[in-house]
């Protein structure tokens, strides 16, 4: 993959969420929105040379090539997952969230970023509800001995923490986790995994599905 430039990186990071549909599917055949990018002609040509854009339309129009979607993909994801653990591991919000993400997701390296990932228990949006694109250690599903954020379907009886996000595209589930309690800061102990996921919260034990499960993410207490 060509290295670019932090700034040329910014760019394509803005052409990848303009393509990008809710589910984080990027669809080329869409017209990118020059006059936004016109601001920066340097970085475009840097990417144009580098072969991850390329004009089309008589040059009107610009396209990511091959390399440049994977490249695309790959400084979105960093940055979502640098949100990601800035939120829920630091506490960091609002604007400082989006400052902080921006200068991190640079140093983030591709060993560094599958760690990252891996730490955080393979998170699918970041704190804005926007798809992570997943990495070949969410395929492949790898752990870390010392786990620090997981879905409430991958933890053991016995281990609780504190609910960090929620992740579904069901509207239905959503209104039901909602309707149990389960919001972001609440704490959460796992009962059993059998046959149902049984789970206290406050006072009160619940049963929901391995589905209703996958969709709660809790930062594990120590």
């Amino acid at each position: 993959m060509a290295k670019v430039s932090d700034a040329a990186d910014e760019i394509l990071e803005r052409i990848w969420t303009q393509l990008e549909g809710d589910r984080g599917a990027v669809d080329l055949s869409r017209v990118l929105d020059l006059q936004e990018l016109a601001a920066a002609p340097g970085e475009l040509r840097e990417l144009v040379d580098s072969g991850l854009l390329r004009r089309r339309g008589g040059g009107e129009q610009l396209t990511l090539t091959e390399g440049g979607l994977e490249a695309a993909r790959d400084i979105v994801r960093r940055h979502r997952l640098a949100e990601r653990l800035l939120a829920d591991l630091l506490d960091v919000r609002g604007v400082q969230l989006d400052d902080s993400a921006c200068q991190f997701e640079h140093l983030l390296h591709a060993d560094i970023n599958e760690k990252v990932c891996i730490l955080l228990g393979h998170p699918r949006t970041c704190p804005h509800g926007k798809p992570i694109p997943p990495g070949a250690c969410c395929e492949e599903g790898r752990v870390l001995r010392e786990r620090i954020i997981s879905a409430l379907v991958d933890m053991h009886p016995g281990e609780r923490g504190t609910i960090t996000y929620l992740h579904t595209h069901r509207h239905d589930i959503l209104q039901k986790l909602l309707a149990l309690g389960l919001l972001p800061g609440a704490p959460v102990e796992l009962i059993r995994t059998f046959p149902s996921y049984v789970f206290r919260l406050g006072e009160t034990e619940y049963a929901v599905d391995k589905e209703i499960a996958g969709s709660v993410y809790v930062r594990l207490a120590d």
